[in-house]
C-alpha cells in the first residue's frame, strides 16, 4: 500500500503515469513489500537523451542508488546504475545531512555532506560526477566544497 501512494505522488510530480513509475521502481528490484523507497525520480532534466533519473534510499536516508533508464516507444530500459563510489563504499550519509543525487547540466552529481561532530557544523560536502560519453556515464571526478566560516551551506567555485 505504501508504494502505491508513493508511485501515485512521484507520478503527480513528474508527469508520468503511476504504472510507468512502479515499472521504473521494479526495474530496480525494488518490490512493493519492500523498505526501499525512491528518493528522486527526475524525468526531465536529461529528457533531450530520453533519459530518466531515479535515486532510491534503504528508506532512512542513509545511502542511496542511481539508476539512469533509457524512455523507449512504450518501455523503459535500465542502460546505467551506481551502488557504490569509485572506492567501494556506498553513497552513503558521512554526517547528519543526507546524501544528494541530481542530474545537472547533463551529468549525475552525488552530494555527501561531512559534518565536523568535534565543533557541531558543517564541514564540506564531496561531490561525485559522472558525464555521458554517448553510451554510458562514466566516473568523472570527485571534489570537497568547504563550507565558509559562519555559514551553514555547502559552497563550490567549480562548476558542476
Amino acid at each position: 500500500m505504501r508504494h502505491l501512494k508513493e508511485d501515485q505522488e512521484w507520478a503527480r510530480k513528474t508527469g508520468l503515469s503511476s504504472a510507468a513509475v512502479r515499472k521504473l521502481r521494479l526495474l530496480t528490484e525494488v518490490s512493493d513489500d519492500s523498505d526501499t523507497l525512491i528518493d528522486k525520480l527526475d524525468a526531465r532534466s536529461l529528457r533531450s537523451r530520453n533519459q530518466i533519473l531515479l535515486v532510491t534510499t534503504s528508506g532512512n536516508g542513509n545511502c542511496l542508488d542511481l539508476y539512469i533508464f533509457k524512455r523507449g516507444n512504450s518501455d523503459y530500459r535500465l542502460i546505467w546504475s551506481a551502488t557504490e563510489m569509485p572506492g567501494g563504499a556506498g553513497y552513503c550519509r558521512a554526517s547528519s545531512y543526507n546524501p544528494e543525487a541530481s542530474a545537472r547540466a547533463g551529468k549525475i552529481v552525488v552530494k555527501i555532506p561531512v559534518f565536523d561532530y568535534g565543533r557541531g557544523v558543517p564541514q564540506a560536502s564531496d561531490f561525485y560526477t559522472y558525464v555521458w560519453d554517448g553510451k554510458i556515464y562514466r566516473y568523472a571526478a570527485k571534489w570537497p566544497a568547504r563550507v565558509r566560516a559562519g555559514e551553514r551551506r555547502v559552497t563550490s567555485k567549480r562548476a558542476i
